[in-house]
Order: structure tokens, then sequence, then C-alpha cells
């Protein structure tokens, strides 16, 4: 029996060393002997996903699903970004940060794997003067990219799916986009020259109705090329998805101060017009405080138009040629009809300087004014207009 008292100590020793160490297990300690619980979870390291992360790894984003404190989410956790076209991807100091595009487009934090019909990257097909029927709720995708003017002027975004048509406009022209409501439901429609690429936007339409039959016109001029047109809608916000016709017509360019402007096709980097303000009409005027002359242009004006698909850098010049010393007022506008919208404007002194100007334009309408400065001051004079994409 006294030899069973050191063999009991040893046990009781061993049993003291196995709880110590079990303490140990699931975390670090720190130096006043707390165990930190989140020890195993490396969500402060630095690191990022890239996009070779395998997305089977990846799993859904849960906003149920319950976080550390100032952590917004877990390693390999991922969601859609805004406009649908990527996934965000966690990264492990616990926020979204790596993004991997998704062609296709993204549902429930996953690509796509083939692109949907009606889709941005598998528009349906859209003919100049033929309708088509359409109904959102068949829309696969929202992409929640909504105008940047509208949303400012109303404070709302059209979070609802969308459905993309593509166009090809043969030659510059003037057309109307009609959308005819077929249910109560407040839609949107934009006009792009790359259905992915907000900055194309040509012609939009911020207010549509909730009027059965009501139809939404947007007229505008556009260059020769392809466009995707949008018809978007507000969600619940605006009672839902919802069917409607649509169609894209040539119209015959409307007339503005009395002339019918002449349409300039710049699809091969230049046009040139050769004209006579005696030919004018005497309908409107610059903007005089607006340009570094004190003059106005009080005669008479010859009006064109010109469109462009995409952001451009262009030159306008006007040169008077009969009389070669003639006056000569030059200036553009985005509004035919309104004075306020001039955003250029440039001056032919006749002493050998052209009226000239150069200026980064967005897609959109553009409408040029040669006028003269009326007889107590100057003459009518032919003249040449070019116009180039630089």
């Amino acid at each position: 029996m006294a030899q069973s008292t050191p063999l009991r100590a040893l046990c009781v020793s061993f049993i003291l060393l196995l709880l110590t160490c079990a303490g140990c297990v699931g975390g670090s300690r720190h130096g006043d002997g707390d165990v930190d619980p989140d020890a195993d979870k490396d969500l402060t390291s630095a690191g990022d996903v890239d996009n070779d992360t395998p997305l089977d790894l990846i799993t859904d984003f849960n906003s149920d699903t319950p976080l550390p404190d100032g952590v917004e989410c877990l390693e390999g956790m991922a969601r859609c970004a805004a406009d649908n076209m990527s996934i965000e991807v966690c990264t492990r100091n616990g926020v979204f940060g790596a993004n991997i595009a998704c062609p296709n487009g993204c549902s429930a934090g996953k690509c796509l794997t083939e692109a949907s019909p009606g889709s941005c990257p598998l528009a349906f097909d859209l003919s100049l003067g033929t309708a088509v029927s359409g109904n959102t709720k068949d829309a696969a995708l929202s992409s929640h990219v909504w105008s940047a003017d509208c949303t400012a002027a109303y404070g709302d975004a059209t979070t609802g799916p969308e459905l993309w048509y593509s166009l090809d406009v043969p030659y510059t022209t003037a057309v109307e986009v009609t959308l005819n409501p077929l249910s109560a439901t407040y839609f949107g429609v934009y006009l792009r020259g790359n259905c992915s690429d907000t900055k194309t936007e040509v012609a939009r339409a911020c207010d549509g109705n909730l009027s059965v039959s009501t139809p939404t016109v947007i007229p505008t001029i556009l260059a020769k090329g392809q466009y995707y047109l949008a018809v978007d809608d507000f969600a619940e916000a605006g009672n839902g998805t919802g069917a409607f016709d649509l169609r894209v017509d040539e119209v015959i360019t409307p007339t503005c101060h009395g002339q019918v402007p002449g349409l300039l096709d710049l699809s091969s980097g230049m046009a040139t017009a050769v004209g006579n303000t005696a030919s004018g009409s005497s309908g409107t005027r610059w903007q005089t405080y607006d340009c570094p002359f004190n003059l106005d242009t009080v005669g008479n004006e010859m009006i064109y138009a010109f469109a462009l698909r995409e952001p451009r850098q262009v030159r306008v010049t006007a040169v008077a040629t009969a009389p070669d010393t003639s006056k000569l007022g030059l200036y553009m506008r985005t509004d035919c009809e309104e004075r306020y919208s001039q955003t250029q404007c440039a001056y032919d002194d006749g002493t050998g300087r052209d009226a000239s100007f150069t200026a980064t334009l967005a897609p959109g309408a553009y409408y040029l004014f040669v006028d003269d400065l009326a007889s107590t001051q100057d003459e009518p004079q032919e003249f040449e207009l070019l116009v180039e994409v630089l």
C-alpha cells in the first residue's frame, strides 16, 4: 500500500495536465489568460479573393447569417454586384471587395452559365417601323442601372427587371421611340449605343405613366449604327412588372424655327455642308452672354443637325466664302428650339479668322446654327460648314 502513493500522485498530475491543455484548443491565449474564440477565423488578415477562385467554393450571401461585430461578411460568401453583371466576393478581412465578372449576368450570388433571352448579351431584335410586344415579368435579370439624370430628378431607380432590344439604324435619321403600356405599370425607357455602358446613353424617358394605353414617346435623331433599348420597371414601387408594345419609327425631321434642319452623317468621321444665310429664316439667335462677343445674330440662320452614339470629341468650323470678308456667327444647342440649351459658340470676324470650336460631347443629338449679324452690321453670306470627329 505504501508503494501506491507515488503512482496515485503521478496519475493526478497527468489528469491536471490534460485539463490544462484542453483550454488551449480552439483559440490562442492573450496576456490576461482569456481565450479568443475567433482565433481560428482569419477575418483580420490581409488578402483578397482573385478571379481564379472556383465558383463552386463561393456560397450565396445570406443577410440572416449572424456575423461578428464589425464584419460585413464571412470568407467564402458572395453576392451579385449592383449591376448583376459580376459577383462580389468576401475577402479575408471581412468585407466584400473582390469582383468576378459574369458576362451572362449574375443571380443568387453565382455567375450564370448562359445568357438569358432579352438580357443585355442576348437582346431581342427590333427593326425600324415594326412593333414588338413584351412583358418585364419575362426578364431574367435586373441590372438596377438607371439614368443618372432620371434618378436625380425623380429620386427613384428602376429596380425591377428589364428587357433589352437591339436596333440597327442604317443612316442618320430622325426617329420616335414609342412605348405603349398594356398594364398599369410605371415603365422607364432608355436607349444606348452599348447596352452595358451607361456612358453611351442617347435618350431616355424618366417619367413613364401608370395609365394603360397612354404611350411614352421619345423623339430624337440617331446616327448610323447599332443601338440597344431597354424597357424597365420600378418593381413594387411602380406596380411591379407589366406588358407593353414597343416600336421605333423613322419620321420626318421636325421643323425648327421655320425650317427643317439639314442632317449631317458623321459615320465616315466628317461631314460638310454648303449654304447661304439668305435662304434661311430669322427665327432665333445665339445667347450673347454665353459668347465672348458683344454682337447679336439677329439676321437669317441656317440650321443643321448631327448625332453621336458614343462620347466623342468633335470640331465644328464655319467659313464665310462669299463675301469672304463677311461676319459669321456659329453656335450649337442640344435642343433646337431652346436658346438656353446652347453649349458652344464661335465668331468669324471677317478678317480671316474662321468660326470654330472643339468640344467633347456626350451621345445624343446636336443642332448647329450658322447665323449672320443682320443688315445693319453685315449682310447674308455663302458659307462652308465642316464637322469632324477627332
